[in-house]
């Protein structure tokens, strides 16, 4: 008899099975015209589709998160910031970028492909694996979306999932070392696979976890093991989500008509092309010696009193039309990609540097909605996960905070260019005060400004290492003792005069 807990499960698992068939539908499209497999590029004829997702990948990558730059810093809001909380955060920093940058945990291969499915089919799910026997204890994969079916929070978050694979017979009795059932199985078959449903969810009742999990195998409807998370070890990022529905879309989605179009006019000019090579022939029912030999340097003969001759059957010389349609449909399918924005043409030679990187920037910055989705959903959840674990296992000093709250502010390019208009704010307000004079007339306006806080402001905001920077104590202490030379010198001269 199956256990009554199993059979909550399993029902569960049908209802998110039906939720995510809508969403399946337009995920096929893009399977075959975007992300084409050998079995379906039978009629598949653009390439572009499939290349603007690699090149959005890509990017995403080198602008998010570099591994040759640190594109991330960590500061505890909740406590007072001086030198010895600056430097805990940066070897916390540090640390954190070195589990990253270490090839064993195999975050930057991974995340490439996370990035490749969240930019083809705007749903991507990558999985921080806790190990102690791994180095730095812990391992990072890209899950394929095939296997998973997961819902939302009322706060519109994913935190539950239910992952259906397979795996061969001989790994999970591995795996599952205790399971006598497994080994029997794995010692006569043991390529055969079996499939197993992982399932991750909020346990409100469990007070040592935050998260159950449990590993079914569906063969025989059996729970393998049981266990828990204190954090929820699936990233599930979406591109661009609708209300009510868990998926995400893709920019593909958006010009799917554009990609069919295309598709159907690649096809029609490989057939005009082929035609006006090898074009369909009128000729005459007697006179000539069939069949005729179309290949080059080859002989035809026809009888000396033949007089019609062979003509093409048709003229397919005009063909613009066609090529303006097919660039019409490029350029939207560029643009859905966001492959202008990355690589941004030089309109003119008068346009200086500076005028061509704030174009750049205004354009990367209609990819704001985007980049805050995935820093809240995949960075910041990743960032927590691997500072939990790097505590739990003793690779982190915390001291005699408890739980300290770090908080993630991101520095890589694309995430400071959706910031810099903090900083234009401020030029474009210095610039108004120069320009008008207004230090010649009313120098008093300039007390309106906490320089500090503005020199501090700019200098985040353009990445500037905080280390350089003395301690506010020590700033105000080379200030006292300014204002005592100055308040001395004052005494002097009056004692002269």
């Amino acid at each position: 008899m199956i256990n009554p807990e199993l059979n909550l499960i399993f029902e569960h698992f049908e209802i998110l099975k039906g939720e995510r068939n809508s969403w399946e539908s337009s995920r096929a499209d893009i399977k075959k015209y975007v992300c084409p497999s050998s079995e379906r590029t039978r009629d598949v004829y653009a390439s572009i589709p499939s290349y603007a997702a690699g090149v959005l990948a890509s990017n995403l990558q080198s602008l998010l998160v570099n591994p040759a730059s640190n594109w991330f810093s960590l500061t505890l809001p909740q406590i007072e910031e001086d030198k010895d909380t600056l430097r805990w955060c940066q070897l916390v920093t540090n640390k954190i970028n070195e589990v990253f940058n270490c090839r064993a945990t195999n975050f930057y291969s991974q995340i490439h492909e996370f990035f490749l499915t969240l930019a083809t089919y705007g749903s991507g799910v990558f999985y921080v694996e806790e190990d102690p026997k791994l180095q730095f204890c812990s391992f990072f994969r890209n899950i394929p979306l095939d296997e998973c079916y997961f819902e939302e929070n009322r706060l519109g978050f994913v935190d539950s999932i239910y992952r259906q694979f397979k795996m061969a017979l001989k790994v999970a009795a591995n795996v599952w070392d205790k399971n006598s059932k497994l080994k029997a199985k794995a010692e006569k078959f043991p390529d055969e696979k079996v499939t197993i449903l992982h399932v991750v969810r909020p346990k409100g009742d469990n007070k040592n976890k935050s998260y159950e999990s449990l590993y079914i195998l569906m063969e025989d409807k059996e729970i393998l093991s049981e266990s828990g998370y204190n954090y929820f070890p699936f990233l599930v990022t979406r591109w661009i989500k609708h209300e009510g529905s868990a998926y995400g879309y893709a920019p593909a989605h958006h010009v799917m008509a554009d990609i069919k179009l295309l598709n159907e006019y690649r096809m029609l000019g490989i057939k005009i092309k082929q035609k006006q090579v090898n074009p369909p022939l009128l000729i005459p029912r007697q006179g000539y010696f069939l069949p005729l030999n179309m290949a080059p340097g080859q002989v035809n003969l026809y009888e000396n009193a033949t007089a019609d001759k062979i003509i093409p059957l048709a003229n397919l010389e005009n063909i613009e039309s066609t090529l303006d349609e097919q660039e019409r449909c490029e350029m939207a399918i560029r643009a859905a990609f966001f492959t202008d924005v990355f690589h941004l043409p030089k309109e003119n030679k008068e346009m200086t540097a500076s005028e061509v990187s704030i174009r750049s920037e205004e354009q990367m910055r209609m990819m704001s909605p985007i980049v805050g989705r995935i820093e809240a959903e995949l960075l910041d959840p990743l960032i927590h996960n691997v500072f939990n674990i790097l505590v739990k296992y003793k690779h982190i000093d915390i001291g005699g905070m408890k739980e300290p709250a770090i908080e993630a502010h991101y520095i890589s390019p694309l995430a400071r260019v959706q910031r810099l208009e903090s900083t234009r704010s401020m030029e474009n307000v210095l610039r108004f005060l120069g320009t008008c004079g207004a230090a010649n007339f009313a120098p008093e306006v300039y007390d309106n400004f906490n320089w500090d806080e503005v020199l501090k402001l700019f200098a985040s905001l353009h990445n500037c290492p905080q280390s350089i920077f003395k301690d506010e104590a020590e700033v105000a202490k080379i200030r006292r003792l300014r204002e005592q030379q100055q308040q001395l010198m004052i005494g002097q001269q009056g004692g002269l005069n």
